[in-house]
Order: structure tokens, then C-alpha cells, then sequence
């Protein structure tokens, strides 16, 4: 019954006198390929199937009926498409990073590749602070310079709010006299006890972190290698 099913609404290919191609239907064509047609094709190949398992064929109707026309109705408001196209975990390896790439490399690489919706995970901010990976679980990208972040462990909500954002844009920072191009990374979200261990703006520049203290002075550490 289930190949019988799949004659009605395909149809069958046959060769007329004229040896032309020709496809025998029982049902028109349009049928076939509309919501009617794809449910009441499930309909008689649920039934089919249950007359081959020789089980109960009105069972069988009602399932293959339920089924086609829940995928049906799942195709038509794009539910399928939505799942294919739900942004995906990825990683620096992902987004083109190596290990012997810069901060200013990775942090490029990553407003370059990186795509709205999609998470990384928190240490390969890492050129942040060393130890992010620490207190960070994740961050996910919102738009342009802008990612939020899923806290984790002891520093969560008492000094880093969950949710908390990270913008990341280009300024300029004065060094020995000269004044340069760097990143400008500012954590938002910290609270006050927060501020006492987490350095709230970070200025990225050959490979060296630039940190203001609270006296105005500028403190620097280099940033370890990924490797």
C-alpha cells in the first residue's frame, strides 16, 4: 500500500506508442506537491505500512496523518530553516587564528569572522586578562563591536554581572611620547568590588596590554601566547 500511496501522488513513468515518456496520475500534479497532498500521502503510507506490519491500518492512517501534516506545517513557517540556520559555538581555530597570531590579530580576525548570534569560549579573550577563562563561561557576539557575556564561578554577580557586555573599538593611546592605534576593550558590568579586580578598559597594542590605574598612571603587561 505504501508504494501504491507513492504511485497516487507521484505518479507512474510509462512509455506510449510514440515511445515518448509519459507519467500516469491518478491525482493532479499540483496535488502532489501541495500541503493536502503531502498529508494525505502520509495518511495512506501510515496505513500502508501498517497493513504490511499487519497492524491496526486505522492506527496507522492516524499517525502517518499527524506526522505529515505537523512536518508540513513545520516546513511552511520555516522551523526547519531556523534550526539550519541557528548561529553555532565556534572557536579561534574557526574564526582563521593560529598560535603564533598577535592580541591585534586575533581581536581583528574576530570582528572580522565572528558573526551576530554566534559564542566563543570566555579564555579566548584572554587577551583581556590572562585569567578570564576564570569567570567567563562564554561570549556570544550582538552586533558590530558589542558581546555579552555568560559568567561563571566565585566572581559571578559579586563582582561581573552575568550578562555583562564587552564593546571592543579602535583608539588611540599615547606611549613613550608617540601616539598609536590600538584597541580600546571596555568591560561593562563590573560592580564596585568588581572594579577593585578587573581592570574595566583595556588598550590592546603590540601584544602588550595598557591598563589605566586610578592615580592616572598607565600600567602594561605583555599578553601570554595562546599556546
Amino acid at each position: 500500500m505504501s508504494s501504491l500511496a507513492a504511485s497516487l501522488w507521484g505518479g507512474v513513468k510509462y512509455t506510449d506508442g510514440g515511445g515518448e515518456q509519459q507519467v500516469w496520475r491518478v491525482v493532479p500534479e499540483s496535488w502532489g506537491a501541495s500541503g493536502i497532498g503531502t498529508v494525505a500521502f502520509g495518511t495512506l503510507a501510515g496505513a500502508g505500512g501498517a497493513a504490511l506490519a499487519k497492524g491496526n491500518i486505522w492506527a496507522g492512517a492516524a499517525t502517518g496523518f499527524v506526522v505529515s501534516l505537523l512536518n508540513h506545517v513545520a516546513h511552511e513557517n520555516g522551523w526547519f530553516d531556523e534550526q539550519d540556520n541557528k548561529p553555532k559555538n565556534v572557536t579561534l581555530k574557526s574564526l582563521g587564528v593560529n598560535d603564533t597570531e598577535t592580541s591585534e590579530n586575533i581581536i581583528k580576525k574576530i570582528l572580522e569572522n565572528m558573526k551576530n548570534g554566534e559564542t566563543i569560549d570566555g579564555k579566548s579573550f584572554s587577551f583581556i586578562d590572562n585569567d578570564i577563562g576564570d569567570y567567563v563561561l562564554t561570549i556570544k557576539r550582538i552586533d558590530g563591536n558589542n558581546f555579552e557575556i555568560t559568567t561563571k564561578g566565585l566572581l559571578t554577580g559579586s563582582a561581573l554581572k552575568n550578562k555583562s557586555t564587552i564593546s571592543i573599538k579602535i583608539a588611540k593611546l599615547k606611549i613613550d611620547g608617540i601616539i598609536n592605534d590600538a584597541y580600546k576593550v571596555t568591560l561593562n558590568g563590573l560592580t564596585k568590588l568588581g572594579r577593585t579586580l578587573i581592570y574595566e578598559q583595556v588598550f590592546i597594542n603590540d601584544n602588550k596590554r595598557f591598563m589605566m590605574q586610578i592615580d592616572g598612571t598607565m600600567t602594561s603587561s605583555k599578553i601570554k601566547d595562546l599556546a
